[in-house]
């Protein structure tokens, strides 16, 4: 498996990983929203990733650095497997 492929196939397991914990979410909020007294939203309960305002401060948490050196990786493995 390339670097490449390697990435692919991390972003579609960490987006796996994301939608099995935005629907046990769901579960968790269509069980107790009818027994609340208060409105309750499912960002309420588990904030996730990819919620706005929780995924800027994880980009803030990565370094510019680890930012850079993925970046850097992605480019070098376009141009080893540019097609042409």
């Amino acid at each position: 498996m390339s670097s490449g492929e390697f990435y692919v196939y991390l972003d579609g397991y960490h987006e796996r990983n994301e939608n099995a914990k935005e629907n046990t979410r769901l579960i968790m909020w269509s069980a107790i929203a009818p027994h609340s007294k208060k409105k309750i939203k499912p960002k309420d309960l588990i904030p996730l990733s990819r919620d706005k305002n929780v995924t800027t401060k994880l980009k803030d948490q990565v370094s510019k650095q680890d930012y850079l050196i993925k970046k850097e990786q992605i480019e070098r493995w376009h141009k080893r497997n540019k097609t042409s």
